[in-house]
């Protein structure tokens, strides 16, 4: 297996940011996700309020999205079993 993290920004914010991940298996599928950080989410609810988007806020979805704390070194290690 490997987990290729895709960073589009060369300033990632631990704390308050989003990555798109790549799994790839040894049998040749693969996967994809976002790791969402709780501070992101909110900020992202915050604009949405300023733009109107999703309700004025009331919403956020997107699909294969993984919400973490932190996005540490440790999002290369979750057990996706």
């Amino acid at each position: 297996m490997n987990i290729k993290i895709l960073k589009y920004d060369q300033d990632l914010n631990l704390v308050n940011d989003n990555v798109d991940v790549e799994v790839f298996l040894d049998n040749g599928k693969r996967y994809t996700a976002t790791f969402f950080t709780i501070e992101n989410i909110i900020s992202i609810l915050n604009k949405y309020k300023e733009t109107k988007e999703c309700c004025n806020g009331l919403y956020f979805w997107t699909s294969d999205m993984i919400i973490v704390e932190s996005l540490d070194d440790k999002i290369g290690r979750v057990d996706l079993s």
